[in-house]
């Protein structure tokens, strides 16, 4: 990898020596923003790996690391695999019950942790772990459990980290089963991020803003551990409403994102845009920019909204989408407002990054390049091979359809499951052309190498007729009305009367509250039923799949009064669905009144 680093330690040591006093980590707690450059990051890391070290850890000690995002868990995380030890971040919303199971999976013998946004502190770990707390939420504990009052101690020099020494274990969301949990090596994370750092180009005049959970390995490695490894500075914030603001204050380059948290921007410009008496003026300078680009390749977003740029700071560069398939639609409409939205692709065990498109501000600007391509996550980043497989329990064969499973290999891909050899026999092969990790991903290759996605080859469903219905793609269709909030696309089967059982296209659908109550508001309906709202989602579930193939269209509509199952990065678990959904109407409305 032309010498660089290949363990977290070195990387530190070397961006140091390099980067010195400019800015590494930025924050802003209520008392006003705060500072780390590069050359106190390491400081600060020595010191912790000193503490820790006397609190008794010791290499190979798997540590969890419970916390939300902050300047002391990058330090704490950091601090851990530099002495060689194995970081296990577990995120900091789950219940107490979730979280020791993940520790105990995982064999924590300690544990870091700090208050929540409200103040609390993770539930107690079992027996077998010591808990250390970090930041003020320390004062909650007896000193000896501070770290910050922990005494440092002298690490022995002979204590060294090595490549393939493992760094970090990340449990899986676990949208179709049981969270799993990966193994990463330092090699893994460090050639995942140098590959990043080509694929994409960013460097010591970057700016990352990052506001997605750091358990994760996609903010992991590409929020924290590759603006580091190249001299950017990120910035940390855990509260979404403050995204816009946090971006006006900041001024960031790249900004990360999941599906969601874009929908959610998208539609907090709308709301604001609406506010402020604007909302027709928006809409036609939407389709100004649509028309002219269509017609020129001239990209004039940056001009028709150029106050919406100076509230995101005026720099921003790009901005990722990860986690989730980003809908093309939902790229497009960033691209009209003269902002670059484009997606990767990757999963834990890949730590996490496969695939990236290009980044080309002549292309965005004066080509209609990305409007084209909005629906690839680009192509391999350097290092890695994909291949397609067949899966032949969904009728699947690459030669017969041109597209199959995705399997990957490189030196990013993860060792397996940690003490579970059945789960990594599942998805781990090797043949002539070396080992390699089955992504579960269904997709096509096109031949300028870019990558298209389909959806989970669990999650496809198989018709009677052999046809086959991607639910992600549905789903993507779906959630472009503004009464659906969350969409689950499922196959059941199905007895009509007269007929044999059949599988069927279904969906279960959380409404959107708030759309639902100014809809039941413009039509002065005081008393709504359970069938009438029904009926208006269903109405648009037809009005909006009408561009889909019919094979594909829902058949049946379940609603449900509740959110469903989510992972952080805003999944939904389709495993956690149940067969049966309620839906309570008053109870449903009574969460438009309530800010989320």
């Amino acid at each position: 990898m032309n010498g660089e680093p290949l363990t977290i330690p070195e990387m530190l040591r070397q961006g140091a020596r390099r980067f010195g006093s400019a800015t590494a980590l930025w924050e802003r707690p209520s008392d006003g923003p705060v500072t780390v450059s590069f050359h106190d990051l390491w400081a600060r890391v020595l010191s912790c790996r000193a503490r820790l070290w006397g609190a008794g850890i010791r290499p190979k000690d798997h540590v969890a690391i419970i916390a939300p995002n902050s300047i002391e868990w990058a330090t704490a995380f950091l601090g851990v695999t530099s002495l060689g030890a194995v970081a296990v971040p577990i995120y900091f919303r789950l219940q107490p019950s979730e979280q020791q199971e993940l520790a105990r999976k995982a064999d924590v013998k300690f544990a870091v942790v700090g208050p929540t946004p409200g103040g609390a502190l993770p539930g107690p770990l079992p027996d077998v772990v010591r808990t250390i707390v970090i930041d003020a939420g320390g004062d909650l504990f007896p000193v000896s459990n501070r770290l910050r009052d922990l005494p440092e101690a002298a690490v022995p020099e002979n204590i060294t980290v090595g490549p393939d020494d493992l760094a970090l274990i990340l449990f899986t969301s676990g949208t179709m089963g049981a969270a799993k949990g990966v193994m990463l090596t330092h090699r893994n994370l460090l050639a995942n991020v140098w590959a990043i750092s080509r694929a994409v180009k960013v460097g010591p005049t970057d700016r990352v803003l990052l506001v997605l959970p750091m358990h994760h390995p996609y903010p992991l490695t590409v929020g924290l551990l590759t603006p580091l490894a190249v001299g950017a500075a990120t910035a940390f914030e855990n509260e979404l409403r403050r995204t816009a603001d946090r971006m006006g204050e900041f001024r960031p380059t790249v900004f990360l994102g999941v599906p969601e948290l874009f929908r959610l921007l998208l539609r907090a410009i709308f709301s604001r845009a609406e506010s402020e008496g604007r909302l027709e003026a928006l809409r036609r300078g939407l389709e100004v920019s649509r028309v002219v680009k269509e017609a020129t390749g001239v990209n004039i977003g940056r001009i028709l909204f150029r106050s919406l740029h100076l509230r995101l700071g005026g720099r921003l560069r790009f901005m990722v989408s990860g986690g989730a398939a980003l809908p093309p639609e939902l790229a497009r409409q960033y691209y009209r407002l003269g902002l670059l939205l484009v997606q990767g692709w990757g999963l834990s065990e890949t730590a996490p990054v496969l695939t990236v498109p290009e980044i080309n501000e002549f292309k965005f600007l004066f080509t209609n390049h990305y409007e084209r391509e909005a629906g690839t996550v680009g192509r391999p980043v350097p290092g890695v091979r994909l291949r397609l497989l067949d899966v032949p329990e969904k009728g699947i064969y690459v030669r017969e359809h041109g597209f199959g499973e995705l399997a990957a290999q490189g030196p990013n891909v993860s060792p397996g499951y940690y003490r579970d050899p059945a789960a990594t026999a599942a998805v781990f092969f090797e043949d002539e052309s070396g080992r390699w990790f089955r992504t579960g991903d269904i997709g096509w290759i096109a031949p300028n190498g870019n990558v298209y996605l389909t959806g989970r080859a669990k999650a496809i469903i198989v018709l009677d007729t052999g046809e086959k219905v991607s639910p992600d793609e549905v789903e993507d269709v779906l959630k472009e009305s503004p009464l659906v909030e969350d969409v689950a696309v499922v196959g059941r089967r199905v007895l009509r009367a007269g007929h044999e059982p059949k599988m069927e296209v279904h969906a279960v659908i959380f409404p959107n509250p708030q759309a639902v109550a100014e809809r039941l508001a413009r039509e002065g309906i005081g008393q709504p039923t359970p069938e009438l709202i029904h009926a208006w989602v269903m109405a648009e579930v037809r009005q909006a799949q009408q561009r889909l193939a019919a094979y594909k269209w829902v058949r049946e509509v379940v609603l449900s009064d509740e959110p469903l199952p989510k992972t952080a990065l805003g999944k939904v678990r389709r495993g956690e669905l149940g067969p049966e959904f309620k839906f309570d109407v008053e109870g449903f409305l009574a969460k438009a009144a309530v800010p989320t």
